[in-house]
């Protein structure tokens, strides 16, 4: 069965514009949010970066970004080494390391079109851009009827800082899929087992992820004790713990144990909510 290129590429597109930090001036209008996006594109020219990637099987990919506007892209796959990505101003390329083959598509049929144009638009003749803010959230959606790319691109950012927080591909059939879900508090009930109710909720996270619906499920501050909750019973390991790492908040029994269990640590809060600035050691280094 042949993949569409959006199977392998859209989730990289979120990398790609976590590198883009405009002003948090909150905008009124739709047509103001896609302004800001398209210019917060145009102002980028250069950008190196690793990435893990999450497939809808629950296998992670790790690899590293390159791009220099407005053509060149490449995308390496490193651990585990599978494929590569590299463009021209007319074609990306896709070297299939297991299969040992190359394929070529149209870069109007990637879902990199609008990063690689010399002249940024989310507005095009077969795309329907919407946008909109709700809830502290900025949400723009392209859509595509037809091609290879054929589905709906939604991208979110917060309104405060305006980082990239989460992509929703929906595909030309209508499923839609997350990237990740976490479960965002270990919590504390207040009626029954504290533990009984983490493996209840991961069971629930487990089933979620069985349906298709996310391709990948992880926790958001645990610490060793809340894992003790779950490890016994789960099924799937989860993908990601994210807590908060910054020089004074480093947990290394926590993230050794997260290694072993192939669970991938992301880090929030690293200037230590300013404390990494008034700390007189670090600044003077």
């Amino acid at each position: 069965m042949r993949l569409s290129i959006i199977t392998y590429l859209a989730p990289i597109i979120g990398m790609l514009m976590m590198a883009l930090h405009p002003a948090s001036a909150q905008p009124a209008s739709q047509q103001e949010i896609i302004a800001r996006a398209e210019q917060a594109l145009s102002d980028m020219k250069t950008m190196q970066a690793d990435f893990i990637q999450f497939s809808s099987d629950g296998s992670v990919g790790e690899g590293r970004i390159y791009f220099r506007r407005p053509h060149q892209l490449r995308i390496d796959y490193l651990n585990p080494e599978t494929l590569s990505f590299v463009t021209s101003r007319v074609w990306i390329h896709v070297d299939d390391k297991i299969d040992k083959q190359v394929t070529s598509y149209p870069i109007s049929q990637s879902p990199f079109y609008t990063l690689l144009q010399k002249e940024i638009s989310f507005i095009a003749e077969d795309v329907m851009t919407s946008a909109k803010i709700k809830d502290g959230v900025a949400s723009v959606s392209m859509a595509r009827e037809t091609g290879e790319a054929a589905g709906v691109l939604t991208l979110e950012f917060d309104t405060l800082n305006w980082h990239l927080r989460r992509w929703i591909i929906t595909d030309a059939l209508g499923v839609k899929t997350l990237d990740l879900y976490m479960v965002h508090w270990p919590g504390l009930t207040k009626h029954g087992d504290p533990d009984e109710a983490r493996r209840n909720v991961w069971m629930e996270m487990e089933e979620l992820y069985k349906s298709g619906k996310v391709k990948a499920i992880g926790v958001s501050n645990f610490q060793r004790k809340h894992f003790r909750s779950i490890e016994k019973t789960w099924n799937i390991v989860p993908a990601v713990n994210q807590i908060e790492f910054n020089p004074f908040q480093n947990p290394k029994e926590l993230r050794a144990y997260c290694t072993k269990n192939k669970i991938h640590v992301e880090g929030y809060c690293p200037f230590g909510k300013g404390e990494v600035f008034r700390n007189r050691g670090i600044v003077d280094t």
